[in-house]
């Protein structure tokens, strides 16, 4: 660049030495060396990219049923381990499927209902034992105290 070449216009900006720098139009890089707005496009375009490739699920199949109902009520009603296993399983489902990981989310739906399902029968068994339990010890007492005499 020799004296002629002025790249200055009314656009152009001056620092604190009066050193001048060229109007910014949106291709030139920063002070860090990088582009503007490169990094966010390729990232957005990426992204679209991305998001249109995951969104389409084998064979026309739609999102499972998490299952995250039954887990909490039957963590609340039934089997508290069971059921945190129940909600933890069900948790994923969501997340992976918006992942693309369609195959997952699926196996974590039927883990989810699995998991809800043993926690709700081993409720009822232990609510059996439980009632048969004191049935049998009031009986007992009954028989003992002398209340149930043949």
């Amino acid at each position: 660049m020799g004296m002629g070449d002025n790249q200055f216009n009314e656009n152009t900006q001056f620092n604190a030495e009066g050193q001048g720098s060229a109007p910014y139009n949106g291709n030139q890089p920063n002070q860090y060396g990088y582009q503007q707005g490169g990094y966010q496009q390729g990232y957005q375009q990426g992204y679209q990219q991305g998001y249109q490739q995951q969104m389409v699920p084998p064979n026309g199949q739609y999102k499972p049923d998490s299952g995250l109902v039954w887990a909490i009520l039957t963590t609340i009603f039934c089997c508290l381990p069971f059921g945190i296993v129940s909600i933890v399983y069900a948790s994923k489902v969501d997340s992976m499927w918006y992942m693309g990981n369609f195959q997952a989310a699926m196996d974590y739906a039927k883990k989810a209902k699995n998991w809800a399902l043993w926690a709700a029968i081993s409720g009822v068994v232990v609510l059996i034992l439980y009632i048969v339990f004191f049935f049998f010890l009031g009986v007992g007492a009954a028989y003992k105290s002398g209340l149930w005499n043949y």
